[in-house]
Order: structure tokens, then sequence, then C-alpha cells
């Protein structure tokens, strides 16, 4: 796995995003060449995509699974939007989470929302093949709540873990983000 800088030093500063999403970039105002993205995905395509935009943003493969801080050093800010509900390992994921972020750093990181009145309103309209579907290939493997996020995060290390449920209202949220501190 290639390092950010020349000489093999961890460049960690700023923000980093651990996973990309299309337009997902658009949300924010600023130089986004200053930051640093990192492709989670089964495969390179998610990366060639935005390479081939020719924005100017520094992108590097890496999994979950990698020792990122190593190479990349830790981040004040780390974001991973709608990426957990992706990985088979997610006890390792949020390792990785944990090392890429700064002592006193934030996590922020999105994941559809699972509750009761949500999966009792899946059951009732008769979605839940079209929702829990197994035929989407690298679809979602794990469906979180806000219970279950919750332990995990309290697992690898983070505090004062707190949630935002977003779209829709908010017992049927579409996604729901959790952010959390590294003591």
């Amino acid at each position: 796995m290639p390092c950010c800088s020349e000489n093999g030093q961890a460049i960690g500063s700023g923000i980093i995003f651990f996973g990309i999403k299309s337009g997902f970039f658009r949300l924010f105002g600023y130089n986004l060449s200053q930051l640093f993205f990192f492709s989670v995905f089964l495969t390179l395509d998610g990366l060639l995509f935005y390479e081939s935009l020719s924005l100017g943003l520094k992108l590097f493969p890496g999994s979950a699974y990698d020792n990122l801080y190593e190479c990349y050093g830790a981040f004040p800010v780390v974001t991973s939007f709608e990426v957990v509900e992706h990985v088979y390992f997610p006890r390792e994921y949020a390792a990785t989470l944990f090392s890429l972020c700064e002592h006193g750093g934030t996590v922020i990181l999105s994941t559809p929302y699972h509750g009761y009145w949500k999966n009792l309103a899946l059951a009732f309209t008769g979605k839940m093949d079209a929702h829990f579907t197994a035929l989407w290939d690298y679809g979602h493997i794990k469906f979180w709540s806000m219970k279950t996020l919750t332990q995990l995060l309290l697992e690898a290390g983070f505090e004062n873990i707190r949630f935002k449920r977003v779209g829709r209202i908010p017992v049927l949220a579409k996604s729901m983000i959790a952010i959390a501190t590294k003591k």
C-alpha cells in the first residue's frame, strides 16, 4: 500500500473520508484537494471513477482491514458514510477508524437506519424482500440499529456517542449518523 508522502512519513491532518459515494464531495464548500479519500470497495471501481473526474483529490486505495494508521497517520476528523453495512468484519473496521482518529478527535459515520417502526412499516407494506435483498452485488451485508452501532463504537474505544436520524421522518429515517469521540 503506498504511503501519502514521498519519504514514507505519516501525513495525518485535516479530514479523512473513508469511502466515497457518488456526489458526496459536493456537500463541502472548501478545497477538497487538501483532504484525503480512501476507497474501501472490494474493487477499485470507485477509486478509478473519481480519478477519471480530474478533480485534484488525493485518492488512495485502502481497506478497512489494512493498517492505514501506520502509513497515513491520525486525523482530527474521520468520516465514513454508508460503508459499515458493507464490511464483513465490523470490529476490524471500527478498530481502523479508531486508529485513524487523533486523541480528542471525532469520528462521523452513517449507515441505513433500522428500527422497530421502520421494520414494521416495511413488513406491513410488503417491502421486506426489496429492502433486505440478497441479490444486490456488493450490497448491504449488515443491518445496524442505534443499539448495535453504539456497541460497536464502544467496543472500539469511542465515547460520547450520539445519533441523528436523517431522511424522512425520524421513525422511518433513511439513514442515521453516529458521531463519537476518541479520548
